[in-house]
């Protein structure tokens, strides 16, 4: 299938909505025309307006994000509004999508004051989804206006291939959402660049991404109530063992028990995990945010810990974490 929305910006052009003059803007303005395809007084020019379009394979009974932006020139002096973006769209083929909006008032690009050299541009996105197999054009017709109240017009399209739900052309195995050349189906760290798929112990999970094996945690409590508040400020260094499935992770050996397991998730470099931990007599509940760094060898990781010890005897408490893989 021909995907022409592959993030193409396509040509737009300001339209005049008065006579067409063929002076200087200045002069346009005088004779009471105040539609000046695009620009908006001397020291300000829009330069253009396009939609970056979805690039992925568009498909029905799916949710997709249409963008639009506003692009300036420098040197701007006043504040530019968008006063309406109304969204449309035309089909040929039977093609057929759902708007979230159709119109959009009063908006200001971009959220600053006023557009500035250093940051000339804005963007208001929609989201549609698509009900019907066939092709669409997605229109943006935005109205532009000045503190002086001058007013441009500009209409931005991009064309979306829409394809029926058993008949997508890129399948999600098929991807490559980390960009690395190897598709998700193949690829032993999918969502962790690693176009060399080094995998030292063959256990089927990238290095970059392996959880798999033996980490020193230190956790160093940083705040304790209740019964535990004379704990904050201790440091405890852990051996815990870590067995990765997929995304699914379980770590082992907390409070030097192998029996103490947490169970949580790796998803790129969010590795979450939680539980409870039986230690001095009690239970420590733990909910634990760490992200790994795929560019250290060994892995490591960082992030914090929140935890409870028997419900209300120590109602909350926090921990700074960072972790070191140790060996496969």
């Amino acid at each position: 299938m021909d995907y022409r929305s592959d993030h193409a910006h396509y040509a737009v052009a300001g339209r005049v909505a008065c006579a067409v003059l063929s002076f200087v803007p200045l002069v346009a303005l005088m004779a009471g025309c105040r539609l000046v395809s695009g620009l908006l007084d001397t020291n300000f020019e829009i330069t253009g307006t396009e939609l970056i379009c979805p690039s992925e394979v568009v498909v029905v009974d799916t949710t997709h994000v249409v963008e639009a932006r506003v692009v300036g020139g420098s040197d701007a002096f006043r504040t530019v509004r968008v006063m309406a973006i109304a969204w449309s769209y035309s089909s040929s083929d039977g093609g057929d999508i759902t708007l979230a909006s159709t119109d959009t008032r009063y908006e200001q690009f971009p959220t600053t004051d006023a557009f500035e050299a250093s940051d000339p541009e804005g963007t208001r996105s929609n989201s549609f989804e698509a009900t019907a197999a066939g092709t669409v054009t997605i229109i943006a017709d935005i109205t532009i206006t000045d503190t002086q109240n001058d007013v441009a017009n500009f209409r931005a399209t991009c064309i979306v291939d829409i394809a029926a739900a058993s008949d997508t052309s890129v399948s999600e195995e098929d991807a490559d959402d980390d960009a690395d050349g190897v598709a998700n189906s193949g690829d032993n760290c999918p969502m962790i660049a690693n176009a060399d798929q080094a995998d030292a112990d063959a256990d089927g999970n990238g290095d970059v991404c392996d959880v798999s094996g033996i980490w020193e945690f230190t956790v160093s409590i940083t705040a304790a109530n209740g019964d535990c508040a004379g704990e904050t400020g201790s440091v405890k260094v852990l051996q815990i063992t870590g067995l990765q499935n997929g995304t699914d992770v379980q770590l082992s050996g907390w409070a030097n028990s192998p029996g103490n397991v947490l169970a949580g998730t790796l998803i790129g470099t969010a590795l979450t995990f939680s539980g409870d931990v039986s230690e001095d007599g009690g239970t420590t509940h733990s909910q634990y945010t760490t992200t790994i760094d795929p560019s250290d060898s060994p892995l490591t990781a960082t992030g914090t810990e929140a935890w409870t010890w028997n419900g209300n005897a120590c109602p909350s408490g926090a921990a700074d974490v960072t972790a070191v893989k140790q060996s496969d």
